[in-house]
């Protein structure tokens, strides 16, 4: 058996499997703690503005302005088409963010 040398696949690609891990390991977390994440008004208005512009994309009325930046509740919003009805869409963003 050839001894691990540290070399190859594992050490071209390390960082990689690093954050994937520490991605699963911020999941696992968020679902074994049964806390939805949402902690003050700041996060509940984003996580009702994604809902907003879940609507709007599915056909339903334009979201209206918004005072803080778009971009977080619009890739929430996205992401709520595959991760339905909970605000685990736009933590996932934050726990991406982290990871990179």
């Amino acid at each position: 058996m050839k001894p691990f040398s540290g070399t190859g696949h594992f050490r071209r690609y390390h960082a990689y499997y690093f954050a994937a891990l520490i991605l699963m390991l911020f999941l696992l977390l968020r679902l074994l703690s049964g806390f939805n994440g949402l902690y003050g008004q700041d996060s509940h208005e984003y996580y009702r503005y994604a809902l907003r512009w879940k609507e709007f994309l599915s056909g339903g009325a334009h979201p209206g302005d918004y005072f803080w930046p778009m971009h977080y509740p619009v890739y929430g919003a996205l992401l709520m088409f595959l991760i339905p009805g909970t605000a685990l869409a736009q933590q996932f963003i934050s726990m991406l963010s982290m990871v990179l």
